[in-house]
């Protein structure tokens, strides 16, 4: 028989001054993909019907723990940083999604340096900058007018 009784999902988030929060008891639906090699695992996390000062917090948050398990046996499913949030309105809930990263200070911190000629779309910009940090950068529809050059 499976054993679908004592389960736990515990939520925890740090802000940058150190103060951290903890949800449990709460509807929570996560995704998370794990990658294999050096592209970073990522988490899309739905929270259902915060409280305002606890979204408040969240959007300031950086550090972000999904914990989950049986009441005697549990561990972190996903550890990392806090890259959006977004609140949606469903009614009669309020939905807080949050996306994440793990190692994300890996790629925060990989140096790039590269030129492009004048009139180089964005999208093809945008796009050696997802292939080369493998960070999920959106993509917009407008050309460099005077070239440009990207490094950091």
């Amino acid at each position: 028989m499976p054993r679908l009784f004592d389960r736990r999902l515990v939520l925890a988030a740090v802000s940058e001054s150190g103060d951290s929060r903890r949800w449990e008891d709460l509807r929570i639906d996560f995704d998370i993909t794990k990658v294999a090699g050096s592209k970073p695992d990522t988490a899309k996390i739905t929270i259902y019907n915060l409280s305002l000062d606890s979204r408040r917090f969240l959007q300031a948050a950086i550090g972000i723990i999904l914990a989950g398990g049986y009441k005697d046996l549990s561990g972190n499913l996903f550890v990392g940083k806090l890259t959006r949030m977004d609140t949606k309105y469903d009614s009669p809930d309020i939905k807080s999604i949050i996306q994440c990263m793990d190692g994300i200070d890996t790629y925060a911190n990989t140096p790039i340096s590269t030129t492009f000629n004048p009139g180089t779309p964005f999208r093809d910009i945008f796009r050696v900058l997802r292939q080369t940090t493998g960070l999920p950068i959106n993509v917009v529809n407008e050309s460099s007018i005077e070239g440009i050059t990207l490094r950091g």
